[in-house]
């Protein structure tokens, strides 16, 4: 058996899409073997369709919710069970939902992620399991606090709006009269810090849209916050690993909802009951948009192939870019690792595709 595992493409295709792909690649080279698709998620783009894909039970709610710019309405959804709301943050403050000539952190919020809680808390629900990654947003969670209650002050006692260029004006956060009282669990897509060279302005404003002035100051806003939130909430961020993610939305939500972060890929991971699969396959195929230093320090593909070692079979990669030389890739445990060439265009034409498609 070959077990189909990838995770998403980024901003290309979903993981569902490629493990689809995949098994016509198999297929159409006549292999015999029997399939079993299990498309991944790590906590940001695509979670909530890899979450029904694994249960079809699940209950979607259609909600209106301001768009990252804070300019418009946009059409978005939560999922639901007996007792826990679902949210994607890449559906209520994602990077894809921002035109490119509006894309700057600076300028965006998480608003509608706050939002999305108060239609689960509406409803009812004191349990949330939230995404957090795909985000197109640095506002450290003060959008979606806003939504949920809180203000944020400047110097003259003015509520400021929970954008990130804002984050260097705060010096006071008035708490709701109500206290948010909800249980939260943030699959974190990424582990890093919330500040410094390796925080969530530094690593990933860039590719929100960010300009290096502009990243300087969210840097600058995100100490000042993470200061504030130390002396009046006493709470120390940047020891918490994944505080970071979602351009420090899981700060907000640790510092404002008492949220407790997991990973992502470890969730999926065990909700796809993987390893129980292994046990009787002989090949995993499991994939990314881009192999990269990332993959290394603990990337779903990376978790993928540590259980895979367990078991003698083949373990082969299939990603967008593959930016890791051979002893990178010798060292996560792949087998082999092929990256894709035309995919979009060989996947629109639904062609038979050769054996020349993947390239070593």
């Amino acid at each position: 058996m070959i077990i189909i595992a990838p995770d998403k493409f980024k901003s290309s295709y979903s993981s569902i899409e490629i493990s689809n792909q995949i098994e016509k690649i198999i297929l159409s080279n006549n292999f015999s073997s029997e399939t079993l698709k299990l498309p991944m998620s790590d906590g940001g783009d695509g979670l909530l369709d890899t979450l029904v894909y694994y249960n079809n039970s699940l209950i979607k709610k259609e909600i209106k919710i301001q768009d990252p710019t804070l300019n418009h309405k946009i059409d978005s959804f939560v999922l639901f069970n007996d007792d826990t709301c679902y949210i994607e943050t890449a559906l209520t403050n994602g990077l894809e939902l921002i035109p490119h000539d509006k894309r700057n952190p600076m300028n965006t919020s998480s608003y509608g992620l706050g939002q999305a809680i108060n239609t689960g808390i509406s409803h009812g629900f004191q349990k949330f399991i939230i995404g957090i990654g795909g985000t197109g947003t640095n506002d450290g969670g003060i959008g979606m606090a806003s939504a949920l209650g809180f203000r944020f002050l400047d110097s003259n006692g003015g509520i400021l709006k929970p954008i990130g260029r804002n984050l260097i004006k705060i010096k006071k956060i008035i708490k709701p009269e109500i206290p948010i009282n909800i249980d939260i669990i943030g699959l974190t897509d990424v582990n890093s810090i919330l500040t410094g060279k390796n925080g969530a302005s530094y690593l990933y404003a860039g590719q929100k849209g960010a300009g290096n002035k502009d990243i300087k100051l969210l840097e600058n806003g995100m100490l000042n916050y993470s200061s504030i939130i130390k002396n009046d909430f006493n709470i120390e961020l940047d020891t918490i690993p994944g505080i970071g993610a979602g351009g420090g939305l899981a700060s907000g939500l640790v510092a404002f909802c008492n949220a407790e972060l997991k990973s992502g890929s470890e969730f999926i991971i065990k909700y796809s009951n993987i390893e129980k699969h292994l046990s009787e396959a002989n090949m995993i195929i499991t994939g990314e948009g881009s192999l990269d230093k990332q993959t290394l320090e603990g990337k779903l593909c990376f978790q993928i192939i540590q259980k895979a070692k367990k078991y003698d079979i083949e373990k082969i990669g299939i990603v967008g870019q593959n930016k890791l030389n051979h002893i990178d890739i010798n060292k996560i445990g792949f087998d082999k690792v092929f990256h894709s060439m035309n995919i979009k265009k060989t996947m629109k034409t639904h062609l038979p595709i050769q054996q020349s498609f993947w390239k070593e």
